[in-house]
């Protein structure tokens, strides 16, 4: 990636460019959850009362803070906000003292027209570049930022998006953060190799008016992640199974997993989305991974994975001003190996079908309350050898329905 950095660079110094004001963004949120959840067991305690269904409530704060700058040639933003994991900024509510803050914006972009077409570079910390359903979240989470450099191009009708996202250093099987070191001898064991791990997305697009009233996109994307394999007897990235049911036995010292390993994974994006009459809007989105197998990589089944993840969201109206109101449903079937849990929709594990419904009020502009749920049936239930579930983990249920009330004030 170093030609494209030293070449962003130059540009910025070779070019000048008229910076407008500084502009600011702040939001914060409240809310209250409640998670439901159901161990299929029917379990009853000596007086006769369910141990089954269980409901967890809880309180929960976000919070962000940015600034920015849009100029001729450059842009800039920096950003702060409150962050639990990498797909969520909600905290806990706990006396304050969770205090978890993160950077999460960072980057400059550089803008330009060449040849009668718009092209840009923007590196640091971002959003990502490429079109993905930010309802359904099945490829990305749209809380998740990425670390590294995002490229697009536009001319007419057409388009592409291209990034180089790092994803950190990797030492055999174990993630190590931002950086590694690494002597001669670790260099030739294949077990203990350093390395980054990159995702590279490649995505053209095509936009058009349909009618009027109706404008389409579409778009096809191809996601390599590049140096995420494991050489140990874990993955970089694994998905958790039913339960956690380990194979072939909890015992087996080296061999026993409890998820499916996504190594390198390659996936295919397709991409619609249609801006429809009546304040509606419908996205699609269809994800194939590349063939994986249930099992340990030094013990592999001959059982295949469910490897591909549909989303269909539709969307009346835009919450935008004062009094303004908006609805969404989408239907998420998200296979065990179809996308990375790590970097998709946090609440939705794979290996479910979900039915997630949003609604949404300004009861004055920057000041909205909302409602949400969130309905989930495991797919396979199948354990970590690919095979049937037995009792008691078959009528288990793998992630919890969810409710939430929610009111935020953003600027």
């Amino acid at each position: 990636m170093r030609p494209f950095f030293f070449f962003f660079i130059l540009n910025i110094f070779c070019f000048s460019s008229a910076q407008a004001e500084v502009s600011w963004n702040g939001s914060t949120s409240w809310r209250h959850l409640f998670r439901e959840r159901d161990d299929g067991l029917a379990s009853r305690d000596a007086a006769g009362k369910d141990q089954s269904k269980q409901m967890t409530k809880r309180w929960e704060i976000r919070a962000a803070l940015g600034a920015g700058e849009k100029g001729e040639v450059v842009d800039w933003g920096v950003g702060f906000r409150t962050q639990s994991s990498a797909g969520s900024e909600w905290l806990t509510v706990r006396n304050s003292l969770d205090l978890a803050i993160g950077l999460e914006l960072g980057f400059v972009r550089f803008r330009s027209n060449w040849w009668e077409s718009e092209w840009a570079a923007k590196v640091g910390r971002q959003t990502a570049v490429v079109y993905y359903d930010t309802l359904g979240q099945a490829l990305f989470d749209k809380d998740v930022r990425w670390d590294g450099f995002g490229w697009t191009w536009k001319k007419g009708n057409f388009g592409l998006n291209l990034s180089q996202y790092v994803l950190g250093a990797f030492s055999g099987s174990a993630v190590t953060n931002s950086s590694f070191s690494e002597t001669d001898a670790e260099k030739a064991d294949a077990n203990t190799q350093r390395h980054f791990g990159i995702l590279y997305s490649f995505q053209p697009h095509f936009k058009f008016q349909v009618t009027e009233q109706v404008q389409a996109l579409f778009a096809v994307g191809y996601h390599l992640w590049s140096g995420t394999g494991g050489n140990q007897s874990v993955g970089w990235y694994e998905n958790q199974i039913h339960g956690g049911v380990r194979f072939p036995t909890a015992g087996a010292a080296g061999d026993n997993v409890d998820g499916v390993i996504l190594d390198n994974s390659r996936q295919w994006q397709f991409f619609t989305e249609w801006t429809l009459p009546m304040s509606f809007r419908f996205i699609g989105e269809y994800l194939l991974n590349k063939e994986v197998s249930y099992g340990k990589r030094f013990v592999p089944t001959t059982v295949k994975a469910d490897r591909d993840s549909l989303a269909l969201s539709l969307v009346y109206g835009k919450a935008k001003l004062a009094r303004d109101w908006s609805l969404s449903y989408s239907f998420v079937d998200k296979g065990i190996a179809a996308s990375v849990n790590t970097f998709s929709n946090s609440n939705m594990p794979a290996d479910n079908i979900g039915h997630l419904v949003d609604a949404r009020y300004l009861l004055a502009d920057g000041l909205a309350v909302g409602a949400k749920g969130e309905f989930y049936r495991e797919k396979a239930q199948l354990d970590g050898a690919g095979q049937r579930l037995t009792a008691p983990n078959q009528n288990r249920k793998q992630v919890e329905d969810r409710y939430e009330l929610w009111a935020g004030l953003s600027f």
